[in-house]
């Protein structure tokens, strides 16, 4: 059994060219070369599959969470 050191990161999505993936890229590489193996959970990924636990429930956009912030911050 390994026991390395792992660490979870959490985004509604950790995909495409955004400020919030660039900045994880970066903080992936430097975590990576600290020995860490990174995990991610997200609503959208085009991250390695192996290392993402997906649920669409995450996602800004999905109905859910629409619903939760019109409840929260519209006026």
């Amino acid at each position: 059994m390994e026991h390395g050191r792992k660490i979870g990161i959490i985004s509604t999505r950790l995909s495409g060219t955004d400020g919030v993936s660039l900045e994880t890229s970066k903080w992936v590489k430097v975590l990576t070369s600290m020995g860490y193996k990174c995990y991610f959970f997200t609503g959208e990924s085009d991250w390695p599959a192996d290392q993402t636990y997906l649920l669409p429930e995450a996602h800004f956009s999905h109905s859910d969470i629409r619903g939760l912030r019109q409840d929260l911050f519209d006026d």
